[in-house]
């Protein structure tokens, strides 16, 4: 559900989730949901849910926006990052990530864009604070 992966179990009754709660064979959650783990069935199932992507129609705050492809959010999203590469240099842009199997993919991705810019979970750096490195020079 989210970057942060939290262990869940689901009640599922004819074919459809009907409960969320933390999994009880887990350390340190136990039952318990955070707020975003129990929006999981809205997740799921609310009618008013995000299914496609979006790109804003409107002036920033008016709330128009248009249902576009996969592709066509894909090659906005790559334009607008190549824009912000050209007019404020690789550095300017920040990648963020939690230690998963997709941090060799994000670590690759911001070589590849030129930024040395990569922030982990905040309980990893404070991991690495307590063991005496510098929050300002700790990237990468």
């Amino acid at each position: 559900m989210c970057s942060s992966r939290c262990p869940i179990e689901a009640k599922v009754v004819d074919g459809k989730v009907r409960f969320l709660s933390g999994n009880p064979k887990a350390g340190g959650t136990a039952t318990s949901l955070c707020a975003r783990g129990g929006s999981g069935l809205s997740q799921l199932y609310d009618e008013n849910r995000i299914k496609k992507p979006l790109i804003r129609a409107g002036e920033r705050g008016e709330n128009k926006w248009r249902e576009v492809s996969w592709d066509e959010a894909l090659d906005y999203v790559a334009t607008k990052m190549l824009e912000i590469k050209q007019k404020y240099g690789p550095e300017s842009f920040v990648f963020t990530c939690k230690s998963s199997q997709t941090h060799k993919l994000m670590v690759n991705f911001a070589s590849a864009y030129g930024s040395p810019n990569l922030l982990f979970a905040l309980f990893m750096l404070s991991d690495h604070l307590s063991n005496g490195l510098r929050a300002d020079v700790w990237h990468r």
